[in-house]
């Protein structure tokens, strides 16, 4: 008797908890806006570039962009790895 309660109880528990799930999963997906525009990234979501060589996180709404430390565009002799950020933020000297 005590093992046929105990399986109903389970049995509601797990009924509850895909019924909060399949809620959760049903909902719209939020997106983060950059400068007053709608981007493709949505709430929690990091995203590596290469052009730009950027990190893109999503967190409260907003966009939050890091980007490399030192620019050599424009040097002489200077070449970007290829690849996405970080990589890309490394630089290399052929002339």
């Amino acid at each position: 008797r005590t093992q046929a309660k105990m399986t109903k109880i389970f049995l509601v528990m797990l009924a509850v908890f895909l019924c909060a799930a399949v809620a959760h999963c049903a909902r719209p997906k939020r997106y983060c806006y950059y400068q007053g525009k709608k981007t493709n990234v949505s709430y929690g979501q990091l995203v590596y570039l290469e052009k730009p060589c950027e990190a893109w996180y999503c967190k409260k709404g907003k966009l939050r962009i890091t980007t490399c430390g030192q620019d050599h565009t424009g040097e002489s002799c200077m070449h970007r790895y290829s690849g996405v950020f970080p990589r890309c933020c490394r630089w290399f000297r052929l002339c």
